[in-house]
């Protein structure tokens, strides 16, 4: 590159520019966009360096610290310490940012980040639970949250469900999860009732298609997806983006119950409710999860350092 950019915003730009040209993901070319200028704006509020091609291990190692500590962000909001994964990833962006214009500090700087000892805490209280579960649902609200509450289901895992997934005779679901790996879970003690309530239902909306494409002369269509929606002549599953799957359960539940509920809330909700309030084994919690390993799971319902360290406190010898 002839001339370096003059401005930080500009090195931004033509680097964007240069990942539209190549046909990166519009998805990586937002996040690239939105961490690099994330750092830039830290970096010109306390006063250090930002222009990317002369960034040296010392700006990442201080960006690291900060991100890591309680902090004040440019806006002048208050924030926690940031997940290392997070960070981690925040520091990837920047790294190729600067190796963009020849300044490869990232593969040189040996940056060290230590255990995060963060707890993700993506889980309702007790009470919160209990009143989203008390709360009145319509029965397709109602199968998806008791899949994602009492089964421990992905939010993927629920819109993959088949027909022919659920077992009513033995009583267990088969789930298509992560990487699609197949795992076999058990009936919960209100499964059979609500996976009957929403399968009348979703009878219903077969027959008004079937009715419709009766009336205008259409083709019916009808698929092997458990969960499904109506439209015109056919029976569709939802798209596993996710969008009309969550307009029609989460996002309209959290509006009406005031709990926000993200794509993994309720999955460990259960876990850690069974863990801890329940007494579940851990190993068995990992399973029932679909986890490689327990540690996973541990992190994931909020196991962690800080917890194991007070209680070694606690030790009272």
């Amino acid at each position: 590159m002839s001339k370096l950019p003059e401005t930080a915003e500009r090195c931004v730009e033509l680097w964007i520019k240069y990942h539209e040209d190549h046909e990166t993901l519009p998805k990586s070319i937002g996040r690239y966009q939105g961490d690099s200028l994330r750092a830039i704006r830290i970096f010109r509020f306390f006063e250090k360096q930002d222009l990317p091609y002369k960034w040296e291990e010392d700006d990442l190692i201080w960006i690291k610290k900060y991100w890591l500590s309680d902090h004040v962000k440019p806006d002048g909001k208050k924030s926690k310490p940031l997940a290392i994964s997070t960070v981690k990833g925040y520091i990837d962006v920047i790294s190729l940012l600067a190796a963009h214009y020849g300044n490869n500090v990232g593969k040189m700087s040996k940056i060290k980040y230590g255990q995060d000892e963060r707890p993700n805490v993506d889980w309702l209280e007790f009470g919160d639970i209990v009143k989203l579960l008390n709360h009145p649902m319509d029965p397709l609200q109602r199968a998806a949250i008791h899949c994602m509450a009492n089964l421990a289901m992905r939010r993927i895992e629920c819109i993959r469900l088949k027909l022919r997934m659920i077992n009513f005779v033995i009583r267990t679901v088969e789930v298509d999860g992560k990487g699609h790996k197949r795992r076999i879970l058990p009936f919960h003690r209100n499964s059979d009732p609500i996976f009957m309530e929403w399968l009348e239902d979703r009878e219903k909306l077969r027959e008004k298609a079937m009715a419709f494409a009766r009336k205008h002369h259409r083709k019916f269509v009808d698929c092997d997806s458990f969960f499904v929606f109506r439209r015109g002549p056919g029976i569709f599953a939802y798209s596993e983006k996710g969008n009309g799957f969550d307009k029609q359960v989460k996002d309209k539940l959290t509006k009406e119950t005031g709990i926000k509920i993200k794509n993994h809330t309720l999955r460990r909700t259960w876990g850690r409710e069974t863990y801890y309030r329940g007494g579940a084994k851990m190993r068995d919690i990992s399973a029932i999860y679909g986890h490689s390993s327990e540690i996973t799971t541990e992190r994931y319902i909020g196991v962690d350092n800080r917890r194991v360290k007070e209680t070694m406190e606690k030790t009272p010898y």
